[in-house]
């Protein structure tokens, strides 16, 4: 997909972020996930003023990925420093191996970068297989493990980081 343009997220964009955000989950997350756990997510996570709260807040970089003008994919991160997270990473299922998901990835950690981060951190459900071999095909490296507490449930789930200080 050559004609995805990437820029900052804005509050029109809510409806269309919580729409990728169900398809993903529903598609990424059916095989070990319930459907209560899915929702239960989605419920918290995602409703309308979650979602424009967190595009308001300046200090977690939130970009999304259009096609045609429809939002086809979005990225979220916590810019601390030294090390940054990358907190949610998501594509329309018929959008996946488009290198959408790589340019998002490539706007945040520009992003994050020039607020100082040397590092990029991120979690990963242990049984998204295709999530984990999109960020190791990335340069992300396995740096342990733990259990995530959903509002219904726990998952394992992996960390995974990645220098981003490039040099000068």
């Amino acid at each position: 997909m050559s004609d995805i343009e990437i820029r900052h997220a804005r509050r029109s964009d809510v409806p269309h972020i919580r729409r990728v955000a169900r398809r993903g989950w529903q598609e990424a997350y059916a095989d070990f996930l319930s459907e209560t756990v899915i929702e239960a997510e989605l419920s918290t996570w995602y409703t309308s003023d979650a979602v424009e709260a967190a595009i308001r807040d300046e200090t977690r970089p939130y970009f999304v990925a259009t096609h045609d003008e429809t939002v086809v994919g979005y990225s979220k991160a916590v810019a601390d420093t030294p090390i940054a997270t990358l907190s949610t990473l998501y594509v329309s299922p018929d959008c996946w191996s488009g290198g959408v998901g790589t340019r998002l990835l490539d706007a945040a950690t520009t992003e994050l970068e020039s607020r100082g981060a040397t590092a990029l951190e991120l979690t990963v459900f242990a049984e998204n297989g295709a999530a984990i071999g999109f960020y190791e095909s990335n340069g992300f490296e396995r740096v342990g493990e733990q259990i995530s507490e959903l509002e219904a449930g726990s998952a394992p789930e992996y960390v995974y980081r990645k220098s981003i200080n490039r040099p000068k």
